[in-house]
């Protein structure tokens, strides 16, 4: 196989893997159309995440060994549900998410999970994120309101 062909392999999963495909169809009217990282489940619950991403957290998690994961966009709490499994094997930490957005039925109860809800770059929910955070090693995963200004907004007030 020559690099060319090679490439337009690696194209053509980015494409679909990557979501790509699944947005040109939601784009044409096809609210249903996901990507197939979408189907991905951690001890039986949908985390709707790349699996490879889930792979690099628990690498980051094992090596830095927070005590405190900070996660904004909780949606369906599968990424709550696994960091806090990733920490119960490491014996240590705890999880405070937001959204939003309530979503009581998906919110499954770890003890290691705190689920707030709020918008994550209100002050109310800064604060209550930085009294958490407090003289703790704190590991911070944004993922709600995909746009830069938002984005922008929650790394000014995350990053310290």
């Amino acid at each position: 196989m020559n690099l060319a062909a090679e490439q337009t392999i690696i194209d053509q999963f980015i494409a679909v893997y990557g979501g790509g495909h699944a947005q040109i169809l939601r784009d044409a009217g096809d609210d249903t159309a996901m990507p197939p990282w979408a189907e991905t489940y951690w001890l039986g619950k949908q985390v709707v995440k790349c699996p490879m991403d889930l792979w690099v957290y628990q690498e980051i998690i094992w090596e830095t060994k927070p005590d405190l994961i900070i996660e904004t966009g909780t949606s369906g709490a599968g990424s709550a549900w696994f960091f806090a499994h990733v920490l119960d094997a490491l014996g240590n930490g705890s999880i405070i998410t937001v959204d939003k957005d309530s979503y009581p039925h998906l919110c499954l109860a770890h003890p290691r999970i705190q689920y707030l809800v709020g918008d994550s770059i209100s002050g109310v929910i800064a604060e209550q994120m930085r009294a958490a955070a407090a003289g703790k090693r704190v590991m911070v995963s944004l993922d709600s309101l995909h746009t830069y200004e938002h984005v922008a907004r929650e790394l000014a007030l995350y990053a310290p």
